[in-house]
């Protein structure tokens, strides 16, 4: 079962009135249903990750219309007011994470507020490209750690990451304060432990929204023979997007760009080569190849397999989460298999 799909399934649970009930879908295709005082009511639940508008609207892309006696529901981390508006404009019942509800559903009616956390604030972590840096510093190391989820020490975060050890240990602070990592009481333990892993990927991904990068146009159509045409400019060069989860996870069936990260510094000359190798600037969504200088995090974590190196399963799973409705689902399944939260 895909993660978004386990974690919309609890959120709805933890919204019911006690003696309430959520029956599985016994056949493909068909709805799950809520069962509460005799009355069944079926229900089409959907995760909208992170709760933005943006959000919804992709987890509501293929329902046009719905039967009179099947409810849809939303689930999310939580959902913002913007969420909110468009949910209630469709009539549509939501749920979170952080235990809000909005559910009409026969007998069952709840309206609650997001249940509150001593300690833990929800506008602690401002994103900028330094916070950003570091928190995709943190989720790579622990996925490299095979799930294991200490936090790297500052030391280790500051050259991962490529940021002062200031805005790293600030930083950390801030996800301490966010709920996404805490420290151990012991002073021999004092190391952080990443404790809400998923809050902090939804977040981080949802903050990046449409990454942006130079798009080139080549009369080649093989994938395979663009990137060597990349490699052949920047030994250094990191791929991801659709051609890396193809080597990782085998999902994808067609690339419509190659995505590749070159070294800041060797940038404007790479671009300049490409040129001369009869590729040329593209308008937005018309190029086959999209290049972006590469920051610090991008090389960690990677992996080089049949002579590519290809960037992290973080990194990879926000390329393939930017793009619209294929990419999304596709990022949903590569993020269940390879990264597991």
């Amino acid at each position: 079962m895909p993660i978004g799909e386990e974690r919309a399934i609890r959120a709805l649970l933890d919204a019911l009135p006690p003696g309430a009930a959520l029956l599985a879908a016994r056949e493909q295709n068909s709805h799950a249903v809520v069962s509460y005082r005799d009355v069944q009511v079926p229900v089409r639940l959907r995760w909208a990750g992170a709760g933005f508008p943006r959000d919804v609207r992709q987890a509501l892309h293929d329902i046009t219309t719905e039967p009179n006696d099947v409810a849809t529901v939303v689930a999310a981390k939580s959902v913002s007011r913007g969420a909110q508006e468009l949910l209630s404009e469709r009539d549509i019942g939501w749920v979170t994470e952080d235990g809000a509800a909005s559910l009409s559903l026969g007998p069952i009616w709840v309206e609650r507020r997001a249940t509150s956390t001593t300690g833990v604030r929800d506008d602690a972590v401002r994103w900028n490209a330094s916070t950003s840096d570091i928190a995709e510093a943190v989720l790579s190391a622990v996925v490299e750690a095979d799930l294991h989820r200490a936090v790297p020490g500052i030391a280790e975060l500051t050259a991962r990451s490529g940021r002062a050890s200031g805005s790293v240990s600030q930083t950390l602070t801030a996800f301490d304060s966010q709920g996404w990592t805490a420290k151990g009481r012991e002073a021999a333990r004092n190391r952080r432990t990443l404790i809400d892993a998923t809050g902090m990927l939804d977040s981080w991904s949802e903050s990046l929204g449409a990454l942006q990068g130079t798009e080139l146009y080549t009369f080649e159509r093989n994938p395979d023979r663009i990137a060597a045409e990349i490699r052949s400019v920047s030994a250094s060069a990191v791929f991801s997007g659709e051609f890396a989860e193809q080597r990782l996870a085998a999902t994808a069936t067609s690339l419509a760009q190659v995505i590749a990260y070159l070294p800041a510094n060797a940038f404007p000359d790479a671009l300049t080569r490409l040129i001369a190798h009869d590729f040329e600037e593209a308008s937005e969504g018309a190029g086959r190849l999209i290049i972006r200088p590469m920051r610090a995090p991008a090389f960690h974590g990677t992996m080089l397999i049949d002579g590519f190196r290809l960037a992290s399963p973080i990194r990879v799973y926000a390329e393939l989460r930017a793009q619209e409705v294929r990419g999304r689902e596709l990022a949903d399944a590569f993020r269940h298999r390879e990264i597991g939260f």
